[in-house]
């Protein structure tokens, strides 16, 4: 079966990219929550945390560059495979939420919106990193497979 290959430099910009994302996600989330800084004025957030936004902006619109050229590269030549399909679906379901939620965090002024959309975002972007891990070894478990 000839199958269709990430070119090493994407994966590894796809890895590397994701990285970047989790670490400042768990960043911005502690900045949120534990790392508050309590001061006589009241509550105040952490300095870091407009840095963390800053740097999880930028890499989430490396990524979704990153994920058009999965989708050319390894999602449509690989679905009639139909091996995957899905880890490959749920991977989908969870970008898509993330790219939805990022946008409602952005955009939306409502605080209630914008908590229940700051909630769902980090799950997913949770979810989503653990599912990755998982999507990896499956295939190649799979490949090893067809290869016997």
């Amino acid at each position: 079966m000839n199958r269709p290959i990430l070119p090493p430099m994407l994966k590894a910009s796809i890895y590397l990219t994701m990285v970047v994302l989790a670490a400042s996600g768990i960043v911005i989330k502690l900045d949120q929550t534990l790392w508050v800084l309590h001061t006589a004025f009241g509550d105040q957030p952490n300095p870091d945390l407009a840095h963390a936004l800053a740097l999880h902006g930028a890499a989430t619109q490396i990524f979704l560059i990153l994920a058009g050229c999965m989708l050319i590269r390894h999602i449509l030549p690989r679905w009639s495979y139909q091996h995957n399909r899905l880890s490959g679906l749920i991977l989908l379901a969870l970008l898509s939420t993330l790219i939805v939620s990022g946008w409602a965090l952005y955009y939306l002024s409502n605080e209630q919106l914008h908590n229940i959309s700051a909630s769902l975002h980090f799950w997913a972007g949770c979810i989503l990193g653990i599912s990755f891990l998982l999507h990896i070894p499956l295939k190649q478990k799979i490949h090893n497979r067809n290869k016997t």
